[in-house]
């Protein structure tokens, strides 16, 4: 059997006794959740049979990447845990891993992302209660800031970068313009942070998108000759429907 076709079943090759696990850890819409195999109304935390000649740690690395279709930065070892699966023996040594599920992720249909309060109370077997209850979420996925802090800088750049190219190459409509940017990249800015802080800590809009946000707002403005209001009113909606693509390429 090949690896490539064990990692298409959750449970195969049983008579094997050794097997490895992980621990898949991501920062959710709604905070830190961990990955569980659903299958036949069983729940356990992803794992898979491997030869007597193959490392556990590479495998379950592999299994990590394999199943949620993005890279597994690994965390360490978590511990083992044993089962019993038709009338078999089964040792898993599971390792932790962190995934960045923000981007859009082709991942098994078996796969379900929970809490870890969720994943404990559905786990059918007690040692794997006991494993996740005795594993730290990662630090990576605790910090709800996430990648949004690292863009906050560069969203300003790119704002400022953007105001001095339509001042240079605007002569008459250089002021107009520019005010409409900044109006439109501020109601961006705005909505997603408190959307991110107060509503259900979504991750706000991307440097990129939130300056190209106001740029949109700012040529729309300008085109149309429409009034503040209604540039701050294009930056909210744009900044909405941000939002609302990266909650969805969550899976939340």
């Amino acid at each position: 059997m090949t690896e490539a076709s064990q990692a298409q079943d959750p449970e195969t090759s049983t008579s094997q006794h050794k097997l490895a696990g992980a621990l898949i850890w991501r920062q959710g819409a709604q905070g830190p959740q961990v990955a569980l195999v659903e299958q036949d109304k069983r729940w356990t935390l992803p794992r898979v049979a491997v030869n007597k000649d193959e490392d556990r740690a590479t495998i379950a690395g592999r299994l990590a990447t394999q199943w949620t279709g993005r890279p597994a930065t690994p965390m360490g070892f978590a511990g083992q845990a044993r089962s019993k699966l038709d009338q078999h023996e089964l040792s898993t040594w599971y390792f932790s891993f962190v995934v960045d599920t923000l981007g859009v992720a082709k991942q098994q249909p078996w796969l379900r992302w929970v809490t870890p309060g969720d994943a404990v109370a559905r786990l059918d077997c007690p040692e794997e209660q006991a494993l996740l209850k005795s594993t730290a979420v990662p630090r990576e996925v605790r910090n709800t800031q996430g990648l949004q802090d690292n863009s906050r800088p560069g969203a300003q750049a790119l704002c400022a970068t953007s105001l001095l190219v339509l001042a240079t190459f605007s002569s008459d409509n250089a002021t107009i313009l520019g005010q409409n940017l900044l109006l439109g990249a501020l109601a961006a800015n705005l909505t997603a942070l408190v959307a991110a802080a107060r509503v259900q800590r979504l991750t706000p809009a991307p440097a990129w998108i939130t300056a190209c946000a106001g740029a949109s707002c700012a040529y729309l403005a300008h085109t149309l000759q429409a009034a503040s209001g209604t540039v701050i009113a294009l930056g909210v909606g744009i900044s909405l429907l941000t939002m609302a693509w990266e909650r969805d390429s969550q899976g939340a």
